[in-house]
Order: C-alpha cells, then structure tokens, then sequence
C-alpha cells in the first residue's frame, strides 16, 4: 500500500497547526468570547496542548484552556491548506 500523496496536510507542519491554534483562540477569538472568559474566570487562561493529528484534510488540535474558576476541553480544526480555524468543545 503506497502512502496518500494527495493530501496538502503534512506530519512535519503539526506544530505549525499547533501554534497556528494558540495565536487564533488566544489573540483572535478569546478576546471576543465572553462566555469562555466568564466562564474560565481570566483574560489569559493557560493552553495545555494534546497530539495533533490528521483526519480529512485538517490538523486536529484538542487542547484545555484553564483558568481559576475552570477548565475547557477544545479541539480546534486547521484546514491544511487554507490554515483557517473552527473549533468544536471536546471531551
């Protein structure tokens, strides 16, 4: 079995994806969502980060954002060729 040499997705870019998660969610998307700052209890919670994957063309990104008050399971979504970001909660 030959591997998928289709997919604009690479192994090696993961932690591109990863780091393309973090800028998103803290400077981009945070800042506008109140019910995650409320709900964490800060401005700047803490990301702890799970193993990227691939699936479907995307970098799965699960990571837990912490703050004093809780924590939040996510997973953010990284189209791999556009890099754009949607996340979903996670468990």
């Amino acid at each position: 079995m030959y591997p998928d040499t289709t997919s604009v997705c690479r192994i090696d870019f993961s932690r591109k994806a990863l780091l393309r998660v973090k800028d998103d969610y803290l400077r981009g998307r945070f800042p506008h969502w109140y019910r995650e700052k409320r709900t964490l209890g800060t401005l700047t919670p803490e990301l702890t980060f799970g193993e990227v994957s691939i699936e479907e063309d995307e970098y799965r990104v699960p990571f837990v954002a912490k703050g004093p008050s809780a924590r939040l399971a996510r997973i953010g979504f990284v189209d791999c060729e556009t890099m754009d970001v949607e996340y979903i909660a996670g468990q």
